[in-house]
């Protein structure tokens, strides 16, 4: 049966996507999760003008990630250069620490924020 995922399903698809599943897989588990639906004409019409809106949202989402990525940059530097790939960080002796510190600053920030 061919379906359109709504959303990035691990070892399926991402979101968009036309993929090929079994019957009982789509009506037993991914529709009513809202996962996907049926790839008729009338849908794939839909998940065309929901790709225009996702790539709007997905732009905002990066623009906004980068300012905050930024604004971090400008307080603090970080003691590891930045990988090629983001696994690689996780494997950095220093991570730990300074993600906690990063995380206790946006929580020192958030609540200042919220008492003035």
């Amino acid at each position: 049966m061919k379906i359109v995922l709504r959303e990035d399903v691990d070892k399926l698809g991402d979101r968009g996507q036309v993929v090929n599943v079994a019957p009982g897989y789509a009506r037993n588990f991914l529709f009513p999760k809202a996962l996907a639906f049926a790839a008729t004409p009338g849908n794939m019409r839909q998940i065309e003008l929901r790709k225009k809106v996702w790539v709007v949202r997905e732009a905002k989402e990066t623009d906004e990630a980068n300012k905050l990525a930024a604004r971090i940059g400008e307080i603090m530097t970080l003691p590891f250069p930045r990988p090629r790939e983001r696994a690689a960080v996780l494997e950095h002796p220093e991570f730990l620490a300074c993600r906690h510190f990063v995380i206790d600053f946006l929580d020192h920030h958030a609540n200042q924020s919220r008492t003035n």
